[in-house]
Protein backbone atom coordinates (compact mmCIF):
# COMPACT_ATOMS: atom_id res chain seq x y z
CA UNK A 1 0.00 0.00 0.00
CA UNK A 2 1.42 3.40 -0.90
CA UNK A 3 -0.13 6.62 0.56
CA UNK A 4 0.44 9.87 -1.60
CA UNK A 5 0.97 13.22 0.13
CA UNK A 6 1.05 16.98 -2.43
CA UNK A 7 4.68 18.29 -1.27
CA UNK A 8 3.54 21.40 0.58
CA UNK A 9 1.38 19.38 2.92
CA UNK A 10 3.96 17.00 3.70
CA UNK A 11 6.65 19.71 4.50
CA UNK A 12 3.85 21.41 6.76
CA UNK A 13 3.60 17.54 8.43
CA UNK A 14 7.38 17.53 8.63
CA UNK A 15 7.74 20.75 10.33
CA UNK A 16 5.17 20.21 12.88
CA UNK A 17 6.76 16.70 13.81
CA UNK A 18 9.90 18.77 14.34
CA UNK A 19 8.33 21.36 16.39
CA UNK A 20 6.99 18.86 18.82
CA UNK A 21 10.19 17.08 18.84
CA UNK A 22 11.69 20.40 19.56
CA UNK A 23 12.98 21.16 23.19
CA UNK A 24 11.21 23.88 24.66
CA UNK A 25 14.92 25.63 24.76
CA UNK A 26 15.36 25.15 21.57
CA UNK A 27 11.89 26.74 20.26
CA UNK A 28 12.63 29.68 22.11
CA UNK A 29 16.13 30.43 20.79
CA UNK A 30 14.55 29.89 17.51
CA UNK A 31 11.68 32.35 18.15
CA UNK A 32 14.48 35.02 19.52
CA UNK A 33 16.75 34.39 16.27
CA UNK A 34 13.80 34.64 13.84
CA UNK A 35 12.17 38.02 15.92
CA UNK A 36 15.37 39.76 16.38
CA UNK A 37 16.05 39.21 12.45
CA UNK A 38 12.73 40.98 11.64
CA UNK A 39 13.43 43.26 13.81
CA UNK A 40 9.95 42.59 16.15
CA UNK A 41 8.83 43.71 19.37
CA UNK A 42 7.78 40.86 21.21
CA UNK A 43 6.70 39.54 24.63
CA UNK A 44 9.27 37.82 26.91
CA UNK A 45 7.00 35.03 27.20
CA UNK A 46 8.02 32.84 24.12
CA UNK A 47 6.42 29.45 25.54
CA UNK A 48 2.80 31.21 24.71
CA UNK A 49 1.34 29.15 21.52
CA UNK A 50 1.14 32.27 19.48
CA UNK A 51 4.54 32.24 18.62
CA UNK A 52 4.37 28.56 17.45
CA UNK A 53 3.66 29.46 13.82
CA UNK A 54 6.06 31.47 13.19
CA UNK A 55 8.54 28.69 14.14
CA UNK A 56 6.96 26.27 12.09
CA UNK A 57 7.06 28.67 9.34
CA UNK A 58 10.75 28.66 9.63
CA UNK A 59 11.03 24.77 9.59
CA UNK A 60 8.92 24.81 6.51
CA UNK A 61 11.41 27.13 4.93
CA UNK A 62 14.20 24.80 5.63
CA UNK A 63 12.45 21.42 3.97
CA UNK A 64 11.86 23.65 0.89
CA UNK A 65 14.40 22.27 -1.69
CA UNK A 66 14.83 18.89 -0.01
CA UNK A 67 14.38 16.07 -1.56
CA UNK A 68 10.77 14.31 -1.60
CA UNK A 69 12.63 10.53 -1.02
CA UNK A 70 13.72 12.20 2.33
CA UNK A 71 10.80 13.93 3.57
CA UNK A 72 8.92 10.66 2.68
CA UNK A 73 11.16 8.80 4.60
CA UNK A 74 11.01 11.25 7.39
CA UNK A 75 7.31 10.67 7.30
CA UNK A 76 7.50 7.50 7.79
CA UNK A 77 9.88 7.08 10.07
CA UNK A 78 8.97 9.29 12.76
CA UNK A 79 4.94 8.23 11.88
CA UNK A 80 6.35 4.41 12.18
CA UNK A 81 4.29 4.03 9.54
CA UNK A 82 3.81 -0.03 7.61
CA UNK A 83 3.27 1.48 4.19
CA UNK A 84 5.46 3.36 2.01
CA UNK A 85 4.47 7.44 0.63
CA UNK A 86 4.91 9.15 -2.32
CA UNK A 87 5.73 12.56 -1.76
CA UNK A 88 4.27 14.65 -5.48
CA UNK A 89 5.96 18.19 -6.01
CA UNK A 90 8.96 19.61 -7.29
CA UNK A 91 11.61 20.84 -4.61
CA UNK A 92 12.24 24.33 -4.75
CA UNK A 93 15.75 24.80 -7.29
CA UNK A 94 18.89 25.28 -5.05
CA UNK A 95 22.29 26.30 -6.03
CA UNK A 96 25.28 23.89 -5.32
CA UNK A 97 27.48 24.86 -2.02
CA UNK A 98 30.95 25.32 -3.12
CA UNK A 99 32.23 23.18 -0.33
CA UNK A 100 30.19 20.25 -0.60
CA UNK A 101 28.76 20.18 -3.54
CA UNK A 102 25.24 19.70 -2.12
CA UNK A 103 22.72 21.95 -2.98
CA UNK A 104 21.44 23.38 -0.23
CA UNK A 105 21.84 27.13 -1.18
CA UNK A 106 18.95 29.56 -2.14
CA UNK A 107 21.07 32.00 -3.40
CA UNK A 108 24.98 32.44 -3.95
CA UNK A 109 27.23 34.80 -2.87
CA UNK A 110 24.89 35.99 -0.17
CA UNK A 111 26.44 34.47 3.26
CA UNK A 112 24.04 32.10 3.39
CA UNK A 113 25.69 29.07 5.60
CA UNK A 114 25.34 25.66 4.05
CA UNK A 115 22.74 22.90 6.12
CA UNK A 116 25.06 19.92 4.87
CA UNK A 117 28.41 21.46 5.40
CA UNK A 118 28.32 24.44 7.65
CA UNK A 119 29.78 26.82 4.81
CA UNK A 120 29.45 30.27 4.52
CA UNK A 121 28.64 30.93 1.02
CA UNK A 122 30.92 34.36 -0.29
CA UNK A 123 30.27 33.71 -3.92
CA UNK A 124 33.75 32.39 -4.63
CA UNK A 125 34.35 28.98 -6.26
CA UNK A 126 38.36 29.11 -6.92
CA UNK A 127 40.14 26.42 -4.36
CA UNK A 128 43.03 28.54 -3.93
CA UNK A 129 41.33 31.78 -2.62
CA UNK A 130 41.38 32.21 1.40
CA UNK A 131 37.81 32.70 2.39
CA UNK A 132 37.35 35.20 5.00
CA UNK A 133 34.21 34.25 6.70
CA UNK A 134 35.30 30.43 6.88
CA UNK A 135 39.08 31.25 7.79
CA UNK A 136 40.29 29.18 5.26
CA UNK A 137 41.07 27.89 1.57
CA UNK A 138 38.26 26.31 0.17
CA UNK A 139 40.05 23.68 -0.80
CA UNK A 140 40.70 23.09 2.84
CA UNK A 141 36.95 23.25 3.48
CA UNK A 142 36.15 20.75 1.10
CA UNK A 143 38.61 18.58 2.29
CA UNK A 144 37.56 18.81 5.87
CA UNK A 145 33.66 17.85 4.65
CA UNK A 146 35.48 14.53 2.84
CA UNK A 147 36.95 13.64 6.54
CA UNK A 148 34.52 15.12 9.40
CA UNK A 149 31.05 15.28 7.26
CA UNK A 150 31.60 19.18 8.01
CA UNK A 151 33.72 22.08 7.13
CA UNK A 152 35.05 22.35 10.56
CA UNK A 153 38.12 20.12 11.40
CA UNK A 154 37.84 18.12 14.28
CA UNK A 155 39.67 15.63 16.62
CA UNK A 156 36.94 13.13 16.19
CA UNK A 157 35.87 12.31 12.95
CA UNK A 158 32.36 12.51 12.23
CA UNK A 159 30.61 10.67 9.24
CA UNK A 160 27.26 11.59 8.32
CA UNK A 161 24.73 9.30 8.41
CA UNK A 162 23.34 8.34 4.81
CA UNK A 163 19.92 9.75 5.56
CA UNK A 164 21.36 12.97 6.03
CA UNK A 165 23.79 12.62 2.75
CA UNK A 166 20.20 12.02 0.58
CA UNK A 167 18.64 14.63 1.75
CA UNK A 168 19.87 17.09 -0.75
CA UNK A 169 20.48 16.69 -4.52
CA UNK A 170 24.34 17.01 -5.41
CA UNK A 171 25.68 18.96 -7.83
CA UNK A 172 26.27 17.20 -11.53
CA UNK A 173 28.95 17.89 -13.24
Amino acid sequence: MSVYLVRDMAIKLVAQLDFLDMPEEKRIDLMHEILSYNEIEYDENLTDPVYSNEVISVIEERYRGVRNQFIAAVITKRLQLAYSITIEGIPDDLYACPCCQYKTLTSRGDYDICDMCSWEDDGNDDLMHYSGPNHMLLKEGRANFLTYGSMYPSSKTVKLAFSEIDKYEKKSY
